[in-house]
């Protein structure tokens, strides 16, 4: 007797970005810009585009705390670093 199919199929993920995946990654982003995105290029892209924006994110909170716990005079922190 077969098993039943399963009723959720688990999302797809990339896996860990690494610095080749985030340059494939934004060469595919440069694509859609220029409006010749490939089938292969916008899953790599949705694929990997919330690990690399939760990432972007956490640093952005890291530098803010580190901004607000210590902020020497001979530390100039970037416009918009601290969002």
């Amino acid at each position: 007797m077969s098993q039943p199919a399963p009723s959720f199929v688990e999302p797809a993920f990339a896996g860990p970005i690494t610095d080749k995946l985030l340059e494939k990654a934004i060469s595919a982003a440069r694509s859609a810009q220029a409006g010749s995105l490939t089938e292969e290029d916008g899953t790599l892209f949705l694929l990997t585009a919330a690990p690399i924006m939760e990432e972007c994110l956490q640093w952005r909170r890291r530098m803010g705390l580190i901004h607000d716990l210590a902020s020497p005079d001979n530390v100039v922190m970037f416009p918009g670093a601290c969002a």
